[in-house]
């Protein structure tokens, strides 16, 4: 079994990027496309910030969440 460390650190953002504005888009508004199109804008989103938080580790667009954790480890052992 996978274990979330070996998922790409992008895709966890694009996940929870689309179900948080699914989510608020299904308080607010009751349309169909309205909701399909929440959820594409915020795994586009939510994609686009996971690769910004691992460009800025000096991190690769395909790194894992293990990765994203050992670069915050070693960056808080060099303050």
């Amino acid at each position: 079994m996978k274990s979330v460390d070996d998922l790409p650190y992008a895709f966890v953002g694009a996940i929870f990027g689309g179900v948080c504005f699914f989510l608020g888009n299904l308080l607010f508004n009751h349309s169909a496309w309205q909701l399909i199109m929440a959820l594409v804008v915020g795994a586009i989103l939510g994609c686009l910030a996971g690769v910004m938080a691992l460009r800025s580790k000096r991190l690769s667009c395909s790194a894992t969440m293990r990765e994203m954790k050992l670069a915050m480890e070693r960056e808080s052992r060099e303050r």
